[in-house]
């Protein structure tokens, strides 16, 4: 094995990067639900990159109800 190198196995490899398909969420209450958690989720990796980086962030959001959530960081 070379130093630095990881020897992973192709089912291992295969089973971490399968991609799950995207698809429209029909039920209501799961669909805010998953909005919430990953609104929450982009509001703090957008805090993370504007401390990080010392640079301006904005992200406007309209859920699914059509409330307004905004972020703005430096």
């Amino acid at each position: 094995m070379v130093k630095g190198k990881l020897n992973l196995s192709s089912d291992f490899l295969s089973k971490a990067l399968k991609m799950l398909a995207m698809k429209h969420i029909e039920n209501s209450t799961s669909l805010e639900i998953t909005y919430a958690k990953r609104k929450d989720e982009i509001v703090k990796k957008a805090s993370e990159l504007s401390i990080l980086c010392d640079t301006d962030v904005a992200i406007i959001f309209f859920s699914p109800t059509g409330h307004l959530t905004s972020f703005a960081g430096k």
